[in-house]
C-alpha cells in the first residue's frame, strides 16, 4: 500500500499572539470601563460613549471577524479543515472533510486588511454546487496565507 506524504497549514502560534491580543484590548477596554464608573467626579458623556464603543467594537471584531485556529491538510486524498473560533465564549470545534477528486473550487477570498478574509470551499455532488460554512484566516499571516494557496492550488490543478 502505497503512503501518501501528509501536507498541512495551520496557524497555532500565530493564534496563541492574535488571541492573546485581542483579549487584552477587551480587557483593557473593560478595565478603563470600570475605573470610570469608579473613579468619575464628573460626568463626561464623550468618554462613556467612546469606551462603551471601544468596548463592543472589540467584543464584535473578536467574535465574527474570523480570528480562528485553522489546520488545513491533505492527506489520504482528503482535505481535512479543522477549525475553532478563537473567542472562548460559546467555542465550538469544527471539521470539514471532502474527498479532494470532489472540489470544485477552493479560494481564499480578502477582506479589510486580514479582517474578514476566509477560505472559501465548494463541493460537487450529483450535479449539484455545496457550499461549506465560509472559515475565518484573519488570524493567519501573510506567509501561512502564501503557504496555504500554494497548497490550495495542488487542489485547482
Amino acid at each position: 500500500m502505497k503512503r501518501t506524504a501528509r501536507k498541512n497549514v495551520n496557524n497555532k502560534k500565530q493564534v496563541k499572539a492574535t488571541g492573546l491580543v485581542l483579549g487584552f484590548l477587551l480587557l483593557m477596554v473593560t478595565a478603563a470601563l470600570g475605573g470610570y464608573y469608579f473613579l468619575r467626579e464628573q460626568q463626561l458623556i464623550g468618554l462613556e460613549v467612546t469606551l462603551w464603543l471601544g468596548f463592543v467594537l472589540v467584543g464584535v471584531l473578536f467574535k465574527w471577524g474570523g480570528f480562528c485556529y485553522v489546520e488545513v491538510a491533505i492527506e489520504k486524498n482528503n482535505l481535512d479543515v479543522k477549525y475553532y473560533d478563537l473567542f472562548p465564549i460559546g467555542r465550538k470545534y469544527e471539521r470539514i472533510l471532502i474527498p479532494t477528486k470532489k472540489i470544485s473550487q477552493a479560494k481564499i477570498a480578502p477582506g479589510i486588511f486580514s479582517i474578514g478574509r476566509r477560505l472559501i470551499l465548494t463541493r460537487k455532488s450529483k450535479g449539484q454546487q455545496i457550499n461549506y460554512p465560509a472559515v475565518g484566516l484573519a488570524a493567519y499571516n501573510k506567509e501561512q496565507v502564501d503557504k496555504l494557496e500554494k497548497l490550495l492550488n495542488q487542489l485547482n490543478s
